[in-house]
């Protein structure tokens, strides 16, 4: 099975100042991560419709990923996905 993901109502992604910031938890106490780069990146290709292989794909050509560096952003996004899911920011529905 084909994993995708989608944004809950307790994260926003918000650009202040020339940065990037992800706020966890509008609903209470919140915390704020700076997404740079790659990150970014990962985090606008989620739409809900995606599967992991199709978010990484789209990371590697917007992001201009030569195709040798490919299996470590294939680990890089997996473990941000992650590391999202368990910060609230994600959860990961069927597909």
């Amino acid at each position: 099975m084909l994993l995708i993901y989608q944004y809950t109502s307790d994260a926003m992604f918000k650009i202040l100042s020339d940065r990037e910031v992800l706020i966890i938890g509008l609903g209470g106490r919140s915390s704020t991560y700076k997404l740079r780069g790659l990150a970014s990146i990962t985090w606008l290709s989620i739409d809900g419709k995606k599967t992991v292989p199709e978010i990484i794909n789209t990371v590697a050509e917007r992001g201009r990923v030569a195709v040798q560096h490919w299996p470590q952003l294939k680990k890089d996004v997996e473990s941000l996905l992650i590391e999202l899911c368990e910060k609230g920011a994600l959860v990961v529905i069927n597909s």
